[in-house]
């Protein structure tokens, strides 16, 4: 063990989580290889419990995709929606805000997000509740075994990717709008919040895409693309 190596773990898990920290999707899958069966040995002598056991192996292993906060993820459903695949980070930055996505119709994966991470931005903020004063006794996020998370991450812009391998890459990005995306308050009233967040999106029979997002939290805007909108939007 090295000295910044922390105990029970090797020289090459660590090298593994910070490559799969910095956005690295394979080195999710390695470490999956190499650390769940260790977690599940352990499990099983502590708790005598094969299922338990299972359980608990696959919570730890939630824990350890949490280190990578900065990337969107993938994972995909077994035959039928049993099981899943381990989550592995996709190049679509993460700004700690909600996501959508849905298969269209040409077979291609559209999601609607707000391609930024912490690493793009310095703003920050304790948490979304942090301006409600000390009458709010809910405790902080416990991060103990999971990232602490980053708050005031620019929501903004809002944009439309596409996927041609089933969602284990977005290349193509559209401009749907722009903004400054400032979320360090939730102050709509006063105009100190100008997020594009919380989006929803949808492709009708016509072949038009509806989208939907939250604007600047003071109401829920409505974005109809009809049929040819790539040729019209702009690429980021």
């Amino acid at each position: 063990m090295t000295a910044d190596t922390a105990p029970g773990t090797s020289a090459e898990d660590a090298e593994l989580l910070a490559a799969y920290a910095a956005g690295d999707p394979q080195a999710a899958r390695m470490l999956m290889l190499r650390i769940a069966p260790r977690i599940h040995a352990l499990a099983v002598r502590m708790l005598g419990d094969r299922a338990e056991a299972e359980d608990v192996t696959q919570e730890a292993m939630l824990r350890l995709w949490k280190i990578a906060p900065d990337w969107r993820h993938r994972a995909a459903a077994g035959p039928g929606g049993t099981g899943w695949s381990v989550p592995e980070a996709v190049d679509v930055p993460n700004n700690n805000s909600s996501i959508a996505a849905a298969r269209l119709a040409s077979g291609e994966i559209a999601m609607i997000c707000n391609p930024v991470n912490a690493a793009m931005s310095q703003s920050r903020r304790a948490s979304l509740y942090d301006e409600l004063g000390e009458e709010d006794d809910r405790p902080d996020a416990d991060t103990a075994g999971g990232c602490v998370p980053v708050w005031g991450v620019e929501r903004a812009p809002v944009a439309l990717c596409l996927s041609g391998d089933d969602g284990r890459s977005f290349p193509e990005r559209y401009l749907v709008e722009d903004g400054p995306g400032t979320c360090l308050s939730n102050n709509s009233v006063d105009g100190k919040n100008r997020e594009l967040s919380y989006p929803w999106l949808l492709e009708t029979p016509d072949g038009c895409l509806h989208l939907s997002y939250t604007f600047h939290r003071r109401a829920i805007k409505h974005v109809r693309l009809a049929p040819g909108w790539r040729n019209r939007l702009p690429r980021l």
